[in-house]
C-alpha cells in the first residue's frame, strides 16, 4: 500500500499560511466580483424581461463571459500566486525553511521570476509536462492496472476521469523541481521530472488520484457551508429570479473547493513526489522509451538542450571579453 503524505501535506499548509489565505482571499475577492456581475448581468435580463431576445441575449452573453473572465482570472492571476506557493512549499521541503527575513509572498514571487521571466514561459513548460505525464499515465495502464476487472469497467472510466484531473497536481509537482534544486534551466529540470515520475509512478499517481476524488469530494461540503448565504439572497430577490442564490451558491462552493480542496491536494502530491523520488536518478531506457512515444518528451529535450547550449554560450562570451592579464 502506497504511503500517503496527508500529515506532511497538512503541515505544509499551516506553514505556509500566509499564501494560502492570499489565495482565499483572491478567490474571495474573485467570488465577491462574480456575484456583483452576476447582479447586474441578472439585473438587467430582469428589466428587459419584456423583451425576450434582448433577455435572452444578455443573459446568456453574460454567462458565457463569466467562464471567460474565470479562465483569464485562472490562468494570468492565480497560476501566478499558485507558482510562488509552489516555490515556498518546495523549500520549506527541501531546506526546512525559508531564508532569515523573507516573507513568503515576496520570496514566491521573487523565486518563480528568477526562472520564468516571461509568464507564457511557464504556460508552455506546464503544457509540455502535462502533456508528457499523459502519456506516461497512458503507458503504464493507469487505473485499468490497478482495477483490471471488466465488471468494474463503468467504476474504471470514473476513475480514469479522476486521474486526468491527478494529472493537474503531477505535472505541478515536476515543475517544484526547479525550485528545490535551484535550477535556471526549468526544461532540464521538467525533462528529468517527468522521467522520474515514470520510474516511480504508482505511489505517486494513487495518491494524486485519491486527493483528486477528496478534492471534488470537498464541493458538497462548501454546498452546504455556503448555503445559508443562498438563503439569504433567497429572501430578498425577485420570484422571477430565484434561481439566482443558487447558482452563486455553487458558484461560492467552487471557489472553495478551488481555494482550499485544491491547494491540499497540491500539497500532498508535491510531497509525494519529491519523498518518493529524493533518492532516484533518470533511467535511460524510460528516456529512451518517450523519446519514441512522446512528441512533447523529444521538444523537453531540445529545449532542455537549447537552453544548456545558450548558457554555454553566453559564459563562453564572458569569457572571452575578460582582458588577459
Amino acid at each position: 500500500m502506497p504511503r500517503l503524505y496527508f500529515a506532511e501535506a497538512v503541515k505544509l499548509m499551516v506553514r505556509t499560511m500566509p499564501c494560502v489565505l492570499a489565495i482565499v482571499g483572491v478567490h474571495a475577492l474573485f467570488g465577491l466580483g462574480v456575484s456583483l456581475y452576476y447582479g447586474v448581468v441578472f439585473g438587467l435580463a430582469y428589466l428587459t424581461r419584456g423583451m425576450d431576445l434582448l433577455s435572452g441575449i444578455i443573459l446568456f452573453g453574460g454567462l458565457g463571459g463569466s467562464f471567460a473572465i474565470y479562465r483569464a482570472f485562472k490562468q494570468y492571476v492565480l497560476y501566478i500566486m499558485k507558482a510562488g506557493h509552489i516555490a515556498v512549499m518546495a523549500e520549506l521541503l527541501a531546506r526546512g525553511s525559508l531564508p532569515p527575513g523573507k516573507g513568503q509572498l515576496a520570496w514566491g514571487k521573487q523565486q518563480v521570476e528568477a526562472r520564468f521571466k516571461d509568464v507564457s514561459l511557464m504556460f508552455v513548460v506546464d503544457g509540455l509536462v502535462r502533456g508528457v505525464v499523459a502519456t506516461i499515465t497512458n503507458m503504464v495502464g493507469g487505473i485499468g492496472r490497478l482495477l483490471p476487472v471488466e465488471a468494474l469497467q463503468q467504476l474504471i472510466r470514473v476513475i480514469q476521469i479522476v486521474v486526468r484531473k491527478a494529472s493537474d497536481y503531477i505535472d505541478e509537482a515536476i515543475l517544484a523541481r526547479a525550485f528545490i534544486l535551484k535550477e535556471q534551466n526549468v526544461w532540464a529540470v521538467a525533462k528529468d521530472g517527468t522521467l522520474l515520475y515514470a520510474q516511480a509512478w504508482k505511489p505517486i499517481l494513487i495518491n494524486a488520484a485519491g486527493l483528486a476524488f477528496i478534492s471534488w469530494a470537498s464541493f458538497p461540503v462548501f454546498i452546504v457551508l455556503f448555503t445559508p448565504v443562498g438563503l439569504l439572497l433567497n429572501s430578498v430577490v425577485p420570484q422571477s429570479m430565484s434561481f439566482l442564490p443558487t447558482v452563486v451558491v455553487i458558484a461560492l462552493a467552487y471557489l472553495g473547493k478551488a481555494s482550499l480542496g485544491d491547494t491540499f491536494a497540491l500539497a500532498s502530491t508535491i510531497a509525494t513526489f519529491h519523498r518518493e523520488t529524493e533518492h532516484l536518478v533518470p533511467n535511460p531506457e524510460w528516456d529512451a522509451r518517450l523519446t519514441a512515444a512522446s512528441d512533447k518528451f523529444r521538444e523537453l529535450k531540445a529545449r532542455a538542450v537549447g537552453a544548456f547550449q545558450e548558457k554555454s554560450a553566453v559564459a563562453t562570451g564572458v569569457a572571452q571579453s575578460v582582458p588577459a592579464v
